[in-house]
This record gives structure tokens, sequence and C-alpha cells, in this order.
């Protein structure tokens, strides 16, 4: 899955590594880090490490007491060897992937179930990180006097995401609370988990932070004795809550380079901040491998006796990542960065980490289910689009070698069906109280992003000066208008197939119509008419509520603020205060029409030199250069399939696509979801006629939540009996 992060992981932390050495080098003076180190007497080094083994150990008693708190019995000696061999397992591999299939595969042995295992490791992290957030925010004030946000080197970009994250976060606990999903997943999470075990994990935690930042100190003070104990623990404690981020290969280079800087401000020098945090990851790691070694349990040992207290944690536990998964992704699908890698940039989903779980345990739990979908056949049509990105690679690597962007658009393939497990995950468990809450998270987030960029255009027009600056075609979080209008139409289906309130659906549909004026996007504009009239199509009661939400959506774009008169005739001094929106947005597309039909040109003559099997994946990024300088990719999925697969993955995609829609379109009249997944893949269409949108992640989420079988349907007469949802009111 390297679209979806695994591998960004592990080049971060080359970079970040690198960084720090180059800058020990230039900037570290004489001593060499082998003289350093040997600074560090056997006394000394001997302490540091009786400190991280303590650390190990209460890691151990947390676990013992979180598990026994979830119905588990555990000896010392197994909990051990589970903090043990995970902790190595994310020191060495993927962060907290690596640490929840190590511990998963270990305690399932002693009884204890995947979901109780992943949902305990969950809480430690989420506490650990909490308690970091707060200390390192009371240690960076130490450091550095303040937390300052500088505008012009990112603080803008921070500030608005972080204010978009908000809106949508607060929209969407507030239509939870209101249908009652809110109360009902507090409820659960008290089955699964007591108060009492969230005050013991948050104690042990504390503790093992502070064993942490002992070693930490005692290793940084042994080659920087001149810097104060309280200046260094400071510092310490940013260097820690970077570590802990889950952004790189096990926390190697993030924990170096900001040593590195954040020492490097109290006054230790770059080459012993260096020293100091290898000497630490080095001393952490080899301790949790002597111990995994010492303290794991044959194999073949009988598992210990796990009784369980009260109801079944198990399904408590798998209930409550189901809804936590999807919930989360629901909002942070809307959320996109780009990241660069080699001659393009993959884009990466701040919901990306949340799906690999979540298709993680779908796969565990339903894989052997028969069936989980209502269509036939899903996850053939699946297989048979990666089967046609491994051949387009593997035809590209024959060709030309191939490119880093092109290996993250085939294995980015698997990302985008866990987005699909991950919806359908929440539904095989909870049946339709979990579909109806997942639709609503999903639609509350976009409606909180649209009050958000609604009120930046107010700003905008009226000519108040924001600290983010203004685009004229607005993109939302998506990093593209076009991008942005297909997250829009995806919620717009929504609204018109699965909220049954009219005052939702008349609200949604307003918010949408207004966004995809604001977005400026053509192709967008058209796909919200088709996606309309076939919503209209399977009810025609929609039409005064569809009409009355493009009036007042019209109204609200034509006068932003009551009394100011119509766009442009303001008389804000802003940049907004003198120009048609209109006027602005056909000026900002003069140049991505050039680049637009160039694309769509050169896609075709690389199309008519190899029709068959097409020029392979990633050769027109390898080979096209943008206009800008940047990347360049083709503005057609039809051509894009045509000129890297040929005919033959062409039809092969067609013909899966085409299946998928004769088998919804079926069972349209009688499922919702099925009509949804009809009014999705007629947008889809529409847009991709001038852009490429295949790896579009919100389709694929709410495709899996339309198709799933709810827990409560009949499979054998596949027997939808639940025609309309009860709780999306």
């Amino acid at each position: 899955m390297l679209r979806g992060t695994l591998i960004i992981q592990f080049f971060v932390s080359l970079i970040l590594l690198g960084s720090a050495c180059g800058y020990v080098l230039l900037f570290g003076g004489n001593s060499s880090l082998l003289e350093l180190l040997h600074r560090v007497s056997a006394e000394q080094l001997a302490a540091i490490i009786a400190v991280i083994i303590l650390s190990v150990l209460l890691g151990a008693a947390r676990l013992r007491a979180l598990s026994a708190e979830c119905g588990h019995s555990l000896s010392f000696r197994t909990a051990l060897a589970a903090v043990a061999v995970s902790q190595a397992a994310a020191t060495l591999f993927f962060h907290v992937y690596g640490q929840i299939v190590s511990r998963g595969v270990l305690l399932k042995h002693h009884g204890v179930p995947y979901p109780t295992t992943v949902l305990m490791t969950l809480v430690e992290r989420t506490v650990g990180l909490l308690i970091l957030l707060l200390v390192a925010a009371v240690g960076a004030l130490i450091v550095f006097g303040q937390i300052s946000i500088r505008l012009d080197e990112g603080g803008a970009e921070l500030i608005r995401n972080v204010l978009g994250l908000t809106f949508a976060s607060a929209s969407a606990l507030w239509a939870l609370g209101r249908a009652g999903h809110l109360q009902r997943g507090i409820e659960a999470l008290s089955k699964a988990l007591s108060a009492r075990a969230i005050v013991l994990v948050t104690l042990y935690t504390l503790a093992i932070q502070a064993a942490t930042l002992v070693s930490f100190v005692m290793a940084t003070q042994v080659l920087a004795p001149d810097v104060s104990v309280i200046s260094l623990a400071a510092a310490c404690t940013v260097v820690m809550l970077a570590t802990a981020l889950p952004i790189s290969f096990g926390g190697w280079g993030v924990r170096e380079l900001s040593a590195v800087v954040v020492l490097g401000a109290v006054g230790v020098g770059p080459a012993a901040a260096l020293s100091a945090a290898l000497l630490v990851g080095v001393l952490s790691l080899a301790v949790v491998v002597a111990l995994g070694g010492f303290t794991t349990l044959p194999p073949a040992a009988a598992p210990v006796p796990s009784p369980v207290e009260g109801p079944d944690r198990s399904e408590a536990s798998l209930a409550i990542l189901a809804w936590a998964v999807a919930l989360l992704v629901a909002v942070l699908v809307f959320f996109q960065v780009h990241v660069p890698i080699g001659k393009g940039a993959v884009n990466v989903c701040l919901a990306d980490p949340l799906v690999m779980i979540g298709a993680g345990i779908f796969i565990l739990r339903f894989a052997r289910t028969e069936p989980n979908w209502k269509i036939k056949h899903l996850w053939a049509y699946a297989a048979a689009g990666f089967a046609v990105l491994v051949f387009g690679y593997g035809n590209g690597w024959l060709a030309f070698g191939s490119n880093s962007w092109a290996a993250a658009r085939a294995l980015g393939w698997l990302v985008l069906v866990g987005y699909a497990a991950s919806g359908a995950l929440i539904v095989r468990l909870t049946g339709e109280n979990g579909r109806e809450a997942a639709f609503l998270t999903l639609v509350a987030g976009l409606f909180g992003i649209a009050a958000f960029e609604y009120l930046r255009y107010v700003a905008f027009k009226q000519g108040i000066q924001m600290p983010f600056a203004y685009r004229v075609r607005v993109d939302g979080f998506a990093q593209n208008p076009n991008g942005f209008g297909f997250q829009v139409l995806v919620i717009a289906g929504v609204a018109l197939t699965v909220l049954r309130s009219v005052t939702y659906r008349f609200w949604i549909l307003v918010a949408c119509f207004s966004m995809v004026w604001l977005t400026g996007s053509r192709s967008a504009a058209i796909a919200i008419l088709v996606v309309t009239a076939f919503g209209l199509l399977f009810e025609r009661r929609l039409v005064k509520v569809v009409v009355l939400a493009a009036l007042v959506a019209a109204l609200l774009i034509e006068f932003p603020v009551l009394g100011t008169g119509p766009v442009g005739g303001g008389t804000g001094t802003g940049a907004g205060g003198g120009a048609s929106i209109l006027t602005l947005v056909q000026d900002s597309r003069a140049s991505s029409d050039r680049e637009r039909w160039l694309t769509i040109e050169i896609a075709w003559r690389l199309f008519s030199s190899s029709p068959w099997v097409g020029q392979g994946l990633g050769y027109f990024v390898e080979h096209v250069p943008g206009l800008r300088g940047g990347q360049l990719v083709i503005h057609s999925t039809y051509l894009w399939l045509l000129a890297e697969f040929g005919l033959v993955g062409f039809a092969v995609v067609g013909a899966s696509a085409i299946a998928l829609f004769l088998g919804v379109w079926r069972q349209a009249q009688r499922d919702y979801g099925c009509r949804l997944a009809v009014l999705l893949l007629a947008g889809l269409a529409t847009m991709s006629v001038a852009h490429e949108l295949l790896f579009q992640r919100i389709s694929y989420f709410a495709l899996g939540l339309a198709l799933a079988l709810g827990r409560d349907e009949d499979a054998q007469a596949q027997g939808f009996h639940q025609n309309e949802p009860s709780a999306v009111t």
C-alpha cells in the first residue's frame, strides 16, 4: 500500500535522517559522532539501558492491566513479550501498523481476539499522543519562549486546515448527536472500555513517558554537560512528540532531525544532539529485541485461559473499531495533501492510515464470509482493475523502467479497495444504524467545509483580510477545484437518495450547488445536473426541493451578504471588492484549458502509436513535462486508460464498470444503496470525460457503505427489506 503512506514513511525517514547527518557534517564542528559516543562510560550506558528497560516493563504492566479490563487474563511474561516484540516491529517497520500486527499475532495464541488487540493498541497510542501534545507544548514554551506560527512559511495553510477540520468535525458531531448516534456510541464504548481502564492507561502512560524522557535527558547530558537539565528535558519532550507521530519509518529520521533542531535551540551542538538521538534509538531497539527474544513463548505453547467477564468484549471491541474507523474516515476523507515522489506527486489523504486498519479487520473477519455485498462478483471487478494496473506497470517497466508515481498508482488501488472495505465494515457489523451514521457523518462533514468556504467567500467579497489567501476557484481541502467538485457531487448523490428529511436534503443541496459554482468546474456543473436528473428519475417528488435549493444557492452566491448588492458591486476594499467572480474564474481557466487540450492531444497520439496494450503506466508523467515545470497528467480518464493501457486495459475496466452499473440499476428501485451507486457511477462517468478521477477515495468509501450487506439483511434472498434509512432524518 505505497499510496497509503508506508513507502512514503520509509522515504521520509531516509530524507530526514540524511538531512540530520548532512547538517552535522556541515555545521557540527570538529567532534565526530564516534568521538562523542566514546565519552559515554560503561556506568552511564548501563544507567540509560536500565531506564529503557524500566519503560518497557511499565509498558508490559499497562498492557496486562488493560487486557484484564477487557476481560482477558495475561501473564506478565506474555505481556512483556507482546510489548517487546511489538515495539521492535514498530521501530523496524511501519510504526503503529507493525505494532498492531505483531501484537495481534502473538496475543491471539493467548486467547485475545485481534479486534481487542487493535483497540487496546489504539487506546494506548491515543492516550500517549495526547499526553505528549500537552507536555511538548509546555516544553516548546520553555525552549522557544513562545509558540509562533509564521504565515509566510506554511502557517497560513496550517491555520486553514485546522479551521476546516474543526468546521467539518463540529458539523458531524452536531448531526450525530441530533440523530442519537453519538449517545449510542458512548454507550457502546463504555461496554468495551470502562473509565477505570482509561485512568489506568493514563497513569501507566505518564510513568512510561517519564522514563523515556529520563533516558533521553541522561543520554544528552552525558554529551552536553554544560546545558541545564530543565532545558534538556523541555527540548526532549518536543523530540519525543515528533518521534511518536506516525509520519516516518518507526520514528527514524524524525527523531534525529528534530533532536538536532530543538536541542540546538538550548545550546546542544549538532553532533551531540544527533549522537544522543541515535544512542537512544539504537539502545531502545536493542533492549526490546533482547527482551522479545528472551520472553517470547514458543508457538506450540498452550494458550492461557482467558475468562470473559460480562458481555462479549470481543464483539464490543470490534463494534467500537468499526464505528471509530468509519466515522473518522467520513470526516478525514475530504482532507488531502500532495507528497512529492520522483517526477510526480502522490496524493495522500488524512484518512489513509485508518483505512488500512479498517480494511485489515474487514479481511480478517469477513474474507471467508459470503455474501458481503448486494452485487455479485464485486470483488472480481476490483481484482480486474488491479490486474489492469499491474499489467500496465509491468508494461511500463519493460518499456522505460517505469517510475515511483506508477508504482504508487498500481499499489494505490489496494488503498481504494480498503476505503470500500472500511465503509462495508461498519455495515456488516452494526447493520443499518452504522450505515446511516456513516452517511450522516459524510454529509455533515461536507456541509461544515462548505460553510467554512462560504464564510471565506463572503470575507473575500467584502474585502476582509484573512491570514490565508482566498482561491478564486474553491478547492476545499482536495488540492484541486475539480477534485472538490467531485466530492460535492458524491454528497449531492447521498442527499438525493439516502437522506429522508426534506430539511436536510434542502440545505445539503443548497451547499452542494453553491460549492459547485464556486469551484468554477464546468465538468462538475454538468455532472451535478446528470446526478440530479438520475435522482429525480427515482424520486420525482424532489423536483420542488431541487429547484428551490438551486434558487437559494444562486441568491447566496449573488448576494453574499444581505444588502451588499450583486457580486462585484460591493464596496469592499479587499481583493474581491471590484471584480465579478465569473470573470476571475474565467481568467484562471485560461492556462488550465491550454493544458487540458495539450494532454488530450498527446494522449491520443500515444494511443494511436500503441493501440492494443498502450505505452505503460506512468509513461505520460515520465516523458511529458508540465507547462509550468510541474507534474502533468492526462485530463481524461478514458484517454488515460487508452494511452497507457490500450484497448485491452480499457475494455477490461469498461466491462467491469458496465457490469457493476447494470447490477446496481436492476436493484435501484427497491434499494437506496444501489440507487446511490447509480448516481455515483453516472457522475463519475460524466466528469471523467475531462478529468482523471478513477482514484477519488470518497467514491469508493461511499460505494462500500452503499453496497455492503447489512447484518440483519437476508443474504440468501438478497431481501433488502429496510428500503429507507430510519435515523438519517
